[in-house]
């Protein structure tokens, strides 16, 4: 079952997408052993999608089909327990900043929440990565992963916080590794989850800020031909699927008559 756009108002058009994909599409084309992907990209159409992880098609359906039914399932869960919005940037490590793995990130993060939490918690989310970089040239450019999670539970926040931060540290470049927010809007909190494209982050000193004293700040952009290249090569063989996570909940198929795809999230642990 596909979701038009009037129940996501805000979303990106089409033809944004089709306007990303080309410059996306250059600059892969730049290198030759990217060529591959960007032919598989380029060659993405309505009625045979290339699902690639890069691809800002394939990440507008997924956000158009997966938001809807997310927003549905935290619906129903709302009265028992607190849901929350919680970010987790990841230790920066060379597993987490030169190959990029998935799967190993998830299983890495699922292993965590297990250790932490049992089944006082509820997870679902996507993954995300920015190029970050400083101003002041205070670290060389690295892509940063991280994780956009809604949390279903019963704990406080200061809670959360208190046992997340120990996989979790502040450090001279990661000031804030945890953020924990109650979430007000659904459909908000679950759009933000799964990024329609990857960006850069650059941190500066904001000292413009009337009645604070000069904080660190960031803004994003895009990224660039060159930095698109080096994200494509952590990225090549990873599906826009890849970008959900799970934990204490699973995904079913609806069985209908008609063949359709469709499907719903339900909870596969009670919270303790």
């Amino acid at each position: 079952m596909w979701y038009d756009l009037s129940k996501l108002k805000g979303f990106e058009t089409v033809e944004e997408c089709l306007d990303r994909n080309k410059v996306i599409v250059r600059a892969l084309e730049q290198e030759p052993a990217l060529s591959p992907v960007a032919r598989h990209i380029k060659d993405c159409s309505k009625f045979d999608r290339c699902q690639h992880l890069l691809c800002s098609q394939c990440k507008r359906e997924f956000r158009l089909q997966y938001v809807p039914k997310i927003c549905e399932f935290l619906a129903h869960q709302k009265d028992e327990s607190r849901i929350y919005a919680v970010t987790l940037l990841e230790p920066l490590d060379a597993s987490t900043t030169k190959e990029i793995d998935i799967a190993k990130l998830k299983d890495n993060l699922y292993h965590r929440l297990k250790r932490l939490f049992g089944d006082e918690i509820i997870a679902i989310g996507g993954f995300d990565i920015v190029l970050n970089t400083d101003s002041e040239n205070t670290w060389k450019p690295f892509f940063h992963p991280h994780w956009h999670l809604i949390f279903i539970t019963k704990l406080s926040p200061k809670e959360l916080r208190e046992k997340l931060k120990h996989y979790y540290p502040q450090t001279d470049i990661i000031k804030r590794p945890v953020r924990v927010v109650a979430v007000r809007s659904f459909k908000r909190a679950v759009s933000y989850m799964f990024s329609p494209y990857f960006s850069r982050r650059v941190r500066f000193l904001n000292t413009k800020r009337e009645g604070r004293n000069p904080f660190y700040d960031g803004r994003e952009y895009s990224l660039n031909g060159k930095q698109m290249r080096q994200l494509a090569k952590k990225l090549s063989n990873n599906k826009v699927t890849d970008m959900l996570f799970l934990y204490g909940c699973r995904k079913y198929a609806i069985k209908q008559k008609k063949p359709v795809n469709d499907f719903e999230f339900r909870i596969t642990q009670k919270l303790g």
